[in-house]
């Protein structure tokens, strides 16, 4: 299989945050999203392939994602409460301050149903609670994580995007006090831009996880309900003036003529409007590491 790299743009997406006010959205669990079947996310970027920014071509092939200086984990140690309902955590709990001075510690990711609370359900067709599809018990186990973090360096002046890679059932995310989004689909990464949030020094990241939404009636089958943050969390940064959003590659192979064509589409995404004369670099090398092709692709 054949390598490719990447060059001359970075990478990331710029996603349509709606409801925003001058600074995050305000009262994001008053909205009451796990029981809002037509609300999905707010101020999720849109799905992307896995990629990410390295500052050469030859790192990028050489290391991986971890490696980068552009990529921070978020893995590890956080300080966690667990709330019977949403309506139970209280306004202190998504701010800066030392409402968690005496709270436990969970492990991320992780499970908070396999880590000492609440416990885990496993669904085949009963559903863990009663009630029409759509509606979801009043007592629904909330958990709130809080992590104090400060960036490194190498990330300062560019665009930071958070990464959660699952949570169930709806996630939502505050920076420095600060509503920054939500999302279903527990089973799929949601990234933010959080970039406006950030402060120097140290900053407050709270992810609030509802247990159990309306979007549970179509999780559940034959299924085990874990409630918590079940992959990885990492910040990764993309350059501001312009970066790669995405990558769609079409490979064809005539085996007759032992011909093929590789076919990319690669869009560039912007803080404001498109710029034009913007161009992506290409390499495509062999599995031994030898270059195969290079070409640049031209803004249409």
């Amino acid at each position: 299989m054949a390598a490719g790299v990447l060059v001359g743009a970075d990478s990331g997406y710029t996603g349509l945050v709606r409801a925003r006010s001058v600074k995050g959205i305000p009262d994001l669990l008053g909205l009451r999203a796990w029981e809002r079947p037509g609300l999905q996310e707010l101020g999720r970027l849109p799905m992307r392939g896995a990629l990410a920014s390295h500052p050469d071509a030859e790192s990028a092939l050489t290391g991986t994602a971890s490696d980068s200086p552009f990529f921070f984990s978020l893995n590890g140690s956080w300080r966690f409460g667990l709330y019977e309902r949403p309506g139970d955590v209280p306004p202190a709990a998504l701010v800066p301050g030392r409402i968690d001075r005496d709270w436990e510690e969970i492990q991320l990711p992780g499970a908070w149903t396999l880590q000492g609370w609440d416990k885990p359900h496993y669904t085949n067709v009963q559903m863990p609670f009663a009630g029409e599809p759509g509606q979801v018990p009043n007592a629904n186990p909330t958990g709130v994580h809080r992590l104090r973090l400060t960036l490194p360096r190498e990330m300062h002046g560019r665009r930071v995007i958070l990464h959660v890679g699952a949570a169930e059932s709806v996630l939502h995310v505050h920076w420095n006090g600060h509503g920054v989004g939500l999302s279903k689909d527990s089973k799929l990464a949601a990234e933010f831009d959080v970039t406006e949030f950030i402060e120097r020094g140290e900053n407050l990241l709270v992810l609030t996880v509802v247990r159990f939404s309306d979007a549970t009636f179509l999780e559940d089958q034959d299924h085990w309900n874990f409630g918590g943050i079940h992959r990885d969390i990492f910040l990764r940064t993309t350059a501001q003036d312009g970066w790669i959003e995405d990558i769609e590659v079409r490979a064809d192979f005539m085996a007759e003529s032992g011909q093929g064509s590789l076919q990319m589409d690669v869009p560039i995404g912007f803080p404001q409007a498109a710029e034009p004369g913007w161009r992506v670099a290409t390499q495509l090398f062999d599995p031994r590491g030898r270059e195969v092709r290079r070409a640049c692709l031209d803004a249409e």
